[in-house]
């Protein structure tokens, strides 16, 4: 696995989280 497709892999996690934690509040209404 190289560093750049690791990077690549923690940027599309990190992005998918975040795209849950903002669907959170619409969730809680």
């Amino acid at each position: 696995i190289s560093f750049f497709h690791f990077c690549e892999e923690s940027t599309m996690a990190l992005r998918g989280s975040l795209k849950h934690v903002k669907d959170i509040p619409r969730v809680l209404k």
